[in-house]
C-alpha cells in the first residue's frame, strides 16, 4: 500500500479567492468565505442562501467529474474584459485570430520587461528602438522554433514513414514556419495596445481587435495642462472616480474660471482623452497601488517584476531541460529489429523536462525524450495540474506523486520549447504568468538548477552506462557497451528516485524539510489553487480537429458524439463543417463550436469516460486481427476486449511511464486513416459493465479532476509495431516522434 505522512487534514486545502465561481452538482455559488473549518459558499441564484462546505468536502467534490472551477470570474477587471472581448480564455478565439492576439502579447510583455528593467522608457525615440530590438528578439525565436519544428518533423518522418498516410498527405508542422521577419506595430499602434492591455489588467484576450482610437487633439495650453494634471491625479483614488467624472469636474473648474479672466486668457476645456494621456503617464504600479490596493497591484505586476519571496505551493513553478548524461539504447519492442546496423550502434542522450515547485522543493511533472520539444513541455505542464499517483504505483513507488495545483507563475527560460504558442497559451489559460528571466542568467531558476546538480550526483551517477560530460574523462571506457537501460526502464527508475528518494531527503533549501513534508505542510497551512475541471483541460491541453456535422452529430475515431444543443445546430444549419477539441486522456466527450461559444457533446457509446485514444486504438486494433469483420458489429464483443486489454497491461508496466509521447491531432489523422478506417462504434449497445470488474491501472495516466474507478483509461503509452500482420493497416501503432 502507498503510504505517505499526512496530518488530520488528510489533503491538501484548496484555496479560493473573493471573485471565483465554483459550481458543485450543478449549483453555481460564489463570494468564497473562509472559515476555520472550510468555506461558506453563497448561491448564485439565491443571493441570500449561503452554503456551508468542509475542507474536505470541497477537497472531494472537486474530483467529481462535474465540478467547475473559474478563478476570478466575477472580478470586475475580467467582466469588462470577457463583455468587450467577448470570450475568457486564448483557446476560445480562432487558430488564426489567436495567433495576432498572441503576436500583441509578445510585443507588449517584452516591453514591459524592459521598462521595469530600465533599459526604455515611453517617449518616441526610445519607443522606436525598442520596438525594433523586440522584432528582431521575435525573429530569432521564430527561427529557433522553426529549426526544432524541422528536426522534429524529420524524425516522426522517419518514423511514420511505414505508417498509413492520413487524407490530404503528411502535412508540414503549423508551428515554426518562418516567413519573414515581422514588422513591428507603429508607435501610435503600439501605444492603443499597451493602452488597451493595461486597463485589461494584464489579461491577454482583452487585445483582441475590437475598434480603434481617434487622433489626437490640439496642443494644451501650460493652464489646460494643470488643470489635466490637477485632475489627473485624483484618478489615483479608492473610490475610483471614472474618466467621465473627473472631466465633467474639470469642465465646471474651468468654465467657472474662464468667467474671471478676460476673453484672451480664457482657455478651452481638454478632452476626455488627455486625462487618458495623463494618467498613462504615471507609474502604472502607483495607479493600480492607489485604485486597487497593494494585493492587487503586486498580483498584476507580478510579470515584470522579482516578486516577493516564494511561500505558496505552485506560486511559482520552474521549468526547463537537462541532458540526461546516461546512454540509453533503443530496444523497445518492434523498434530495435527495424533498425539497421549503424542505426543500432548509434546511442543518443535523453532529455529530461522537469517542473519544480520553488516553495516545496517538489517535483510537479516530468518527461523523457530523445530532443527537447514544446510537446513534452505541454505535457510537463498537464503533468503539473494533475495527481500522479498512478503513475507512481505503476514505478513500485511507495510514497504518493500527488502534489498538484493550478500555478500562478511558470518560469522559464528562452528555449524554442518554451517559447511555443500553444505552450505559452496553456500557461496563460490557466490563469498564471510566464516568466522568461534574460538569458545567460541560471541562476534566476536556480533552484531548478540545484535540482539537476542533485539528479546528476544522486541518480545518473548511479548507473554503468554514465558517459561523462568531457569526452576527454571518458578514456577507454565502454560507455555503449555498458549502456544497460532501455529508455522504459530509466524512466520507470527515475520516476521511483522522484517519488521515493527525492521527496523524501532533507534539503538545504528548506531547512533540512523534505519536499514532500513541505508540500503537505504549506499545501494545508496557506492552501492550492484548485486544479483545472475537466472541461478546462479539454480547452486547454486537448487537440484541435475538423469534423463535418450529420443527422447522428459528429464521428470521431469510430465515436459518434451528440448532445440537443449539437441536434439542434443541424436543423438549423445543416452539414457543416465544425471545430473539435478532444481530450486524448478521455473521449467521454468532446468540445464543438458553435458561433462564438464552446459546447459539449456526450460520446454516444456509455462507459467511454476516462477512455484514452490509445486504449481505444488498441482495442479496434485487436480486434480487427483477431476477429471476423462480424464482430466489430457487436458492441459486447469490443467492451469485452478493451477490458482483456486494460488487464493486460500488467505484462508491460514499463511502457506507461514519462518516456512516451502525448498524442497529437496528426496522430488522431492517421489513426483514422488506418485503425479505424470503415469503422463505426454499433448502434445497439450492451448494458454497462460492472465496475468491478477491472482493476487494472497500468492502462491509465494521470486524469485531472477524476474519481478513482475501474473504468481505467490508458496512459500515452508507446505501442509495439507489429511483424506478423499481412496488413500493414492492421498493425499495431505507434505514436513515437
Amino acid at each position: 500500500m502507498i503510504s505517505g505522512n499526512r496530518s488530520a487534514l488528510g489533503h491538501p486545502k484548496l484555496r479560493f479567492s473573493q471573485h471565483d465561481r465554483i459550481t458543485i452538482d450543478g449549483v453555481r455559488y460564489l463570494d468564497p468565505e473562509e472559515t476555520a473549518h472550510g468555506y461558506l459558499l453563497r448561491r448564485e441564484d439565491s443571493g441570500k442562501v449561503v452554503a456551508a462546505f468542509t475542507h474536505t468536502e470541497l477537497w472531494e467534490a472537486s474530483k467529481d467529474r462535474n465540478w467547475l472551477h473559474e478563478p476570478d470570474y466575477y472580478d470586475p477587471d475580467k467582466v469588462r474584459v470577457r463583455q468587450s472581448s467577448g470570450v475568457s480564455s486564448l483557446h476560445e478565439l480562432a487558430e488564426k485570430e489567436s495567433a495576432r492576439v498572441y503576436y500583441k502579447w509578445q510585443v507588449l510583455t517584452r516591453f514591459l520587461k524592459y521598462e521595469a528593467a530600465g533599459e526604455t522608457n515611453r517617449g518616441e525615440r526610445q519607443l522606436e528602438a525598442i520596438l525594433e530590438q523586440i522584432a528582431d528578439d521575435i525573429y530569432k525565436c521564430e527561427r529557433a522554433r522553426a529549426v526544432l519544428a524541422k528536426e522534429e518533423a524529420k524524425t516522426r518522418n522517419k518514423r511514420s514513414s511505414a505508417e498509413p498516410k492520413s487524407k490530404g498527405g503528411c502535412k508540414s508542422p503549423r508551428v515554426g514556419t518562418v516567413i519573414g521577419r515581422v514588422e513591428p506595430p507603429k508607435i501610435r499602434t503600439f501605444r492603443r495596445w499597451l493602452a488597451k492591455f493595461e486597463a485589461g489588467g494584464l489579461v491577454p484576450w482583452c487585445l483582441r481587435d475590437s475598434y480603434r482610437n481617434c487622433g489626437a487633439g490640439p496642443r494644451l495650453s501650460p493652464k489646460a495642462r494643470e488643470y489635466v494634471a490637477k485632475y489627473g491625479q485624483r484618478y489615483l483614488s479608492r473610490r475610483k472616480p471614472s474618466y467621465a467624472s473627473l472631466h465633467l469636474d474639470m469642465q465646471m473648474e474651468i468654465a467657472k474660471y474662464n468667467t474671471t479672466v478676460g476673453k484672451a486668457e480664457r482657455i478651452a476645456c481638454p478632452g476626455k482623452d488627455a486625462l487618458r494621456a495623463y494618467v498613462r503617464g504615471l507609474s502604472r504600479f502607483a495607479v493600480c497601488l492607489a485604485r486597487e490596493g497593494e494585493e492587487k497591484a503586486k498580483r498584476l505586476f507580478a510579470i515584470v517584476s522579482q516578486g516577493p519571496d516564494v511561500v505558496r505551493p505552485g506560486q511559482r513553478v520552474e521549468m526547463d531541460h537537462y541532458e540526461v548524461d546516461l546512454m540509453s539504447l533503443l530496444k523497445q519492442d518492434g523498434l530495435w529489429n527495424a533498425l539497421n546496423a549503424e542505426q543500432q550502434t548509434r546511442i543518443g542522450r535523453m532529455q529530461f523536462c522537469a517542473a519544480l515547485d520553488v516553495a516545496t522543493g517538489c517535483i510537479l511533472g516530468a518527461t523523457l525524450s530523445e530532443t527537447a520539444n514544446s510537446r513534452d513541455a505541454r505535457q510537463v505542464l498537464r503533468m503539473v495540474v494533475a495527481d500522479k499517483t498512478l503513475l507512481a504505483k505503476q514505478a513500485g513507488a511507495e510514497t504518493p506523486w500527488d502534489q498538484a495545483c493550478r500555478p500562478e507563475t511558470v518560469a522559464t527560460d528562452g528555449g524554442a520549447a518554451f517559447i511555443e504558442q500553444d505552450f505559452v497559451s496553456a500557461i496563460l489559460d490557466l490563469g498564471a504568468a510566464h516568466d522568461v528571466p534574460p538569458g545567460g542568467l541560471p541562476w534566476l531558476r536556480g533552484t531548478l538548477e540545484r535540482f539537476f546538480e542533485t539528479l546528476h550526483t544522486k541518480f545518473i551517477s548511479l548507473f554503468e552506462g554514465r558517459t561523462f560530460g568531457d569526452y576527454l574523462r571518458r578514456g577507454d571506457y565502454d560507455s555503449e557497451g555498458l549502456a544497460h537501460l532501455t529508455s522504459e526502464e530509466l524512466a520507470l527508475l527515475l520516476v521511483r528516485w522522484l517519488v521515493d528518494v527525492y521527496h523524501n531527503m532533507p534539503s538545504d533549501d528548506l531547512a533540512a524539510e523534505s519536499p514532500r513534508n513541505a508540500w503537505i505542510r504549506l499545501s494545508q497551512m496557506v492552501g492550492i489553487r484548485p486544479p483545472p475541471d475537466r472541461s478546462t483541460c479539454r480547452a486547454v491541453f486537448g487537440e484541435r480537429l475538423t469534423r463535418v456535422l450529420g443527422n447522428s452529430g459528429v464521428k470521431v475515431l469510430g465515436l459518434k458524439y451528440q448532445s440537443e444543443a449539437l441536434a439542434k445546430v443541424f436543423l438549423d444549419k445543416g452539414s457543416m463543417e465544425l471545430d473539435l477539441r478532444i481530450d486524448p486522456l478521455d473521449l467521454g466527450k468532446i468540445a464543438y463550436r458553435d458561433g462564438r461559444a464552446w459546447k459539449e457533446a456526450t460520446c454516444a457509446s456509455p462507459d467511454f469516460d476516462d477512455v484514452s485514444i490509445v486504449t481505444w486504438a488498441k482495442t479496434v486494433n485487436d480486434l480487427k486481427r483477431t476477429h471476423a469483420a462480424e464482430a466489430l458489429e457487436s458492441a459486447p464483443v469490443i467492451y469485452r476486449a478493451m477490458d482483456a486489454i486494460q488487464q493486460a497491461r500488467d505484462a508491460s508496466m514499463a511502457r506507461a511511464n514519462i518516456s512516451v509521447q502525448p498524442v497529437t491531432s496528426q496522430d488522431i489523422e492517421r489513426l483514422e486513416a488506418g485503425v479505424f478506417f470503415g469503422f463505426s462504434m454499433p448502434e445497439k449497445l450492451a448494458p454497462s459493465r460492472d465496475v468491478e470488474e477491472s482493476q487494472d491501472l497500468l492502462g491509465r495516466d494521470f486524469i485531472v479532476g477524476a474519481r478513482p474507478s475501474s473504468r481505467v483509461a490508458d496512459s500515452e503509452v508507446t505501442l509495439p509495431s507489429s511483424t506478423s500482420s499481412e496488413n500493414p493497416q492492421d498493425d499495431d501503432f505507434s505514436f513515437e516522434r
